[in-house]
């Protein structure tokens, strides 16, 4: 595909780096959901790999705007996990 590189170098952050952030930002239309959603999938496809918590958050819709539902999001995730 046309992000390989960019998974790779997504994947090899995930296995090996101690940041607990990765933050993806740029302009709308290029292709951040895409390269997110891809990354999700080569996850889901491996199994061995670290479970992960990930969001996305889009600033165009108001209903967004709110982050508690982010963060009543992230505990479910969490207390579904263990």
């Amino acid at each position: 595909g046309t992000h390989k590189e960019t998974i790779q170098y997504l994947l090899m952050w995930i296995m090996d780096c101690d940041d607990s952030v990765l933050w993806c930002s740029g302009l709308a239309g290029t292709g951040k959901s895409s390269l997110v959603g891809t990354l999700h999938n080569c996850l889901c496809l491996d199994m061995s790999c670290h479970s992960h918590v990930a969001a996305f958050i889009r600033y165009d819709r108001t209903s967004y705007w709110d982050s508690s539902g982010l963060i009543t999001f992230i505990a479910y995730s969490l207390a579904m996990f263990n």
